[in-house]
């Protein structure tokens, strides 16, 4: 049977001495994935964790291996990575890596106005914009920190402050900033969030 995406990333993260693994969490830290005062004290099966949350099991495998190879450790990612490899070569080969029309449609049938399902290779945001959008409300930090790192011009963080509630900032954050951008504006915001709005985050990610 297949190891997990978990376990996987457990396994190896297993085999780094004690140094390694706090150089890893620091990179974490330095890459803006993991703010290094949450992981400080923790072992790989919370560290997993978070990085499974944070990327989904579709892309954390990835992630992790960019972390390693940030830090010298190309041998481990190598592993990580070809048992991601592997997996995908068993999938194809017993046709679990194939979904059938109706599964690709959330089980909408026929109906046009049937929005698809949220699969497991989503993004957080994608699958949590709505909620994100209702239950944010400290917008402005947000700004700052995107601002800063140059995701977003200083023409649009006048736009965003100027709707009137929190909800429509978020809603013009989202849609006409984030999603737009692609993944990597989506990790930044996930970053950020995890940092500002730590328990809002853990609830969506145990929802």
């Amino acid at each position: 049977m297949p190891k997990s995406v978990r376990d996987r990333i457990m396994a190896v993260l297993d085999t780094l001495s004690k140094e390694q693994l706090l150089i890893f969490k620091h990179k974490l830290s330095e890459l803006d994935i993991i703010g290094y005062g949450r992981i400080e004290n923790e072992g790989t099966v919370q560290i997993t964790q978070r990085l499974v949350s944070k990327f989904t099991e579709a892309r954390a495998i990835a992630h992790t291996a960019k972390v390693l190879r940030a830090i010298d450790l190309q041998d481990e990612a190598d592993s990580l990575e070809q048992g991601e490899n592997d997996r995908e070569g068993a999938n194809v080969a017993t046709g679990a890596g194939a979904a059938s029309p109706t599964a690709a449609r959330g089980n909408c049938g026929s109906a046009t106005n049937c929005s698809p399902k949220p699969t497991e290779g989503q993004h957080f945001v994608d699958k949590n914009h709505v909620e994100l959008i209702t239950r944010i409300t400290a917008v402005n930090p947000i700004l700052d920190r995107l601002y800063r790192k140059k995701l977003i011009s200083i023409e649009m963080f006048r736009r965003i402050t100027a709707e009137k509630t929190p909800e429509d900032q978020m809603r013009k954050l989202l849609y006409d900033v984030i999603l737009p951008q692609g993944e990597g504006a989506k990790d930044e915001l996930v970053a950020i969030l995890d940092e500002q709005q730590s328990y809002i985050m853990e609830t969506l990610r145990g929802k």
